[in-house]
């Protein structure tokens, strides 16, 4: 429930981060160490531990393929040795790298395995952090109804073990899931139930994603009053919690409703706020949120040659950005701006390819609301 998220196309080079080179004097003290290591259990335990957490540098560092190497090999020291936790663990690692090399069949069947080896031993911790695990990669594969499956299982292992910060991530993530259904209700539900569990502990990045969230919620609905009281309340956050970020949020996304409100006025001087803020943070993608504002501002003025020229700045600025939400975001918004203009044809366009990038990032909701607009065409 965030439109200005984007997934850029993979560039440059995480190598030459400072803690990455840091990193890689920690992976060769901890290679040093494998090597002095010798073959009593006491030390061949120690080893599948430290492959595992050789792999999770490796990883962090971009070398997914000695990351791999590195859980294999715990996983073969853990089971020669029978530790249970650690087989789980290295099959919990290795899910999560076929996950991000697309292969979620595979992930899959190894967060079972995870799973099966930690239900075997009623590891409540270790479970619910698998079921976390397995019910994102379902997410991401758009098996909505799978992945709040395991979020559930997943809240209800934190609750058991009383584990606060996991319940609220959790419960954030099932709002966000029934949300992309449409099911706002459910949404809302489970973030209040996010914001309730926060006022237990301090943390106010993950309120901000919340109070965000049941914004962006209140805006697909149509209620802008209320979505525009949530980010209101983001601003005040922001502001007095130094989370800049959170504080540009609350003002782009504050906009967005300001425009739908009719309410130009605060609307722009909210972008323009926001706009600086994040060039100060040189933040890509919430600038694309900032010129879509810009756009919709015009076209509300009826200044269609400058909203449209607004529009194909952001497409250009999305043409190597792999983000099909933004990119069906951006194409219904500039559908309903043709549509508007009376021009009906190149509004159908603009919706299809909105269309086709919603049902590319499962965004059931709003396949749904592109369908209904296309009907009345």
């Amino acid at each position: 429930m965030n439109h200005w998220v984007l997934v850029p196309v993979k560039g440059g080079n995480p190598r030459l981060s400072p803690e990455n080179e840091d990193l890689r004097q920690v992976i060769s003290e901890q290679n040093a160490e494998l090597e002095r290591l010798d073959n009593s259990r006491e030390n061949r335990v120690k080893k599948a531990q430290l492959y595992l957490d050789l792999g999770d540098n490796y990883e962090i560092i971009g070398e997914r393929d000695k990351a791999l190497n590195c859980y294999k090999e715990s996983l073969i020291l853990s089971r020669e040795l029978n530790e249970i936790i650690i087989i789980a663990k290295a099959y919990q690692r290795m899910g999560n790298i076929k996950a991000d090399m697309f292969l979620f069949p595979t992930a899959i069947a190894y967060y079972e395995k995870a799973i099966t080896i930690s239900e075997r031993i009623f590891n409540d911790e270790l479970l619910g952090e698998l079921f976390c695990g397995l019910g994102g990669i379902y997410h991401r594969i758009g098996a909505n109804d799978r992945a709040i499956e395991y979020f559930n299982k997943s809240a209800e292992k934190a609750n058991l073990i009383k584990d606060t910060k996991t319940i609220i991530k959790d419960y954030n993530q099932l709002g966000v899931m029934h949300a992309e259904k449409g099911d706002f209700k459910n949404a809302l539900y489970f973030w209040e139930l996010a914001l309730d569990r926060l006022r237990i502990i301090d943390d106010q990045r993950t309120k901000a994603k919340v109070l965000n969230n049941i914004g962006m919620l209140y805006y697909d609905k149509g209620e802008y009053e209320k979505a525009i009281e949530r980010f209101e309340e983001l601003k005040r956050l922001g502001e007095k919690a130094q989370i800049k970020d959170a504080e540009g949020r609350a003002l782009v996304n504050g906009a967005h409703a300001y425009i739908k409100l009719g309410q130009i006025g605060k609307a722009q001087e909210y972008n323009q706020k926001g706009e600086e803020l994040f060039k100060k943070l040189n933040d890509i993608n919430m600038l694309i949120g900032v010129k879509l504002n810009v756009a919709l501002v015009y076209s509300t003025k009826k200044n269609w040659d400058k909203s449209i020229a607004v529009f194909n700045e952001i497409f250009d600025d999305l043409k190597d950005i792999y983000a099909p939400y933004i990119h069906g975001i951006m194409h219904y918004e500039f559908g309903m701006v043709l549509k508007n203009m009376g021009k009906r044809e190149e509004a159908r366009i603009q919706l299809n390819e909105s269309l086709e990038s919603f049902e590319e990032a499962w965004a059931v909701y709003y396949v749904n609301k592109v369908e209904e607009e296309l009907a009345k065409i």
